[in-house]
């Protein structure tokens, strides 16, 4: 009998099995993959996930995977290339890690932590007595079917978490994917930041990581998925092409892996129930296009694991707890969960008030250095955007 038995050991379950195990409770992590392997996503943690990490002694670790500090930012309007530099805040950067070194620091913190991780396990079904989940029901790779039971069963396996499916929790906020996105990983790239392009429904990303590789991505709304799936490797050129020298850059090499592509829905999903939870991208998701994901999971799992500390310790009752850890979770991500979607249309990005501030701040160089800085350091912008400059510069526009 576990405390708590988690389902997913990437960036929000093992997170959540480490700091549990640390406050001395027993944890058992569930995983169909092996580590280290990789899985679709947005590489980019910006300073709230990378102070995380700092917090949980995991930043050296990830960093010694020779993943490259991102202050360059840079974008394009089809106006011309502004850039900025986000100095570090005390001491960090942003950092964009393959998930292969990512999720593989995670795993064995969580198992130094004192957490038991079973690799190549399938969860195939809950443990149920009446409304409440009291255990798993699964197979590791090449054995037998075997049981386990848990205080809290917590689902932290992705989009579609069997916990979800099983106990039909509701969902609100709820939209279909508003954009789709195509990257692979390019050798000999000199870019060393963030780069974004954007035109009328046209979006494209560059993100260097590991091994001196550089992660391109190619974005557009939904609307034109059918014709983009038809040939991937055309129209993702097609749309690189918006940034010149990045095509020009990649058009005699060849991507070092096959192009991946993700539509990410929007919900909210009620994290908490009889013997459940949801972390991560099981309870709340959005449209990567801001890069929020990996930081996300990161603050849900330190809420999570505080919520049942709270309630396993009984300083408070666990479903009380459970209760707070939603509105903590809803409050903090209430701020920019809209405007994520609103960006993801890729629409308005050449409005006359937006190329006029964008005019202003290639003009002012500590200005377009705190730009930067806001891409790289928040969670949102508001901060930046309620500036007095800004307010001038796009008043003017008008």
């Amino acid at each position: 009998m576990y405390d708590a038995i988690i389902i997913g050991a990437r960036c929000a379950g093992s997170p959540t099995a480490m700091l549990l195990a640390q406050k001395g409770y027993s944890v058992l992590v569930l995983d169909r993959d092996s580590f280290p392997s990789d899985t679709v996503s947005t590489h980019i943690i910006k300073y709230p996930g990378v102070n995380q990490l700092e917090k949980w002694g995991l930043l050296d670790d990830v960093v010694a995977t020779d993943c490259p500090p991102l202050r360059q930012v840079r974008s394009h309007n089809g106006d011309f290339l502004l850039s900025g530099t986000a100095p570090p805040k005390d001491g960090i950067s942003m950092i964009a890690p393959r998930r292969t070194e990512l999720d593989r620091i995670l795993v064995k913190a969580a198992v130094e932590a004192g957490a038991e991780v079973r690799e190549e396990f399938v969860v195939r079904n809950l443990l149920t007595e009446g409304e409440r989940v009291v255990g798993i029901e699964g197979q590791p790779k090449g054995g037998e079917s075997v049981t386990e039971r848990a205080r809290l069963v917590i689902s932290a396996d992705g989009k579609n978490p069997l916990v979800a499916r099983t106990v039909d929790t509701p969902t609100y906020g709820e939209h279909a994917p508003t954009a789709f996105y195509y990257y692979s990983y390019w050798p000999d790239l000199s870019n060393m930041g963030l780069e974004f392009h954007w035109r009328h429904h046209q979006f494209v990303l560059s993100i260097p990581t590991n091994d001196g590789l550089t992660c391109l991505v190619a974005g557009r709304p939904m609307e034109y998925y059918r014709e983009f799936s038809s040939d991937v490797k055309r129209n993702y050129h097609e749309t690189i092409a918006i940034a010149p020298e990045l095509a020009d850059s990649i058009g005699k090499l060849h991507p070092v892996e096959p192009y991946r592509g993700m539509a990410v829905p929007h919900y909210f999903r009620r994290p908490y129930g009889p013997g459940w939870a949801l972390v991560g991208d099981s309870g709340l998701c959005m449209d990567p296009l801001k890069g929020h994901g990996i930081s996300d999971a990161f603050c849900d799992a330190e809420l999570l694991a505080a919520a049942i500390d709270a309630g396993f310790s009984d300083r408070q009752p666990l479903e009380d707890a459970l209760a707070e850890y939603e509105r903590d979770r809803n409050a903090r991500k209430a701020g920019y969960y809209d405007r994520n979607r609103e960006a993801s249309l890729m629409e308005g990005w050449d409005e006359p008030t937006i190329l006029q501030l964008r005019a202003g701040l290639r003009d002012d160089r500590a200005e377009a250095d705190r730009w930067a800085g806001t891409i790289a350091f928040s969670v949102d912008y508001d901060e930046f955007y309620s500036s007095r400059f800004v307010k001038d510069a796009m008043a003017s526009a008008v």
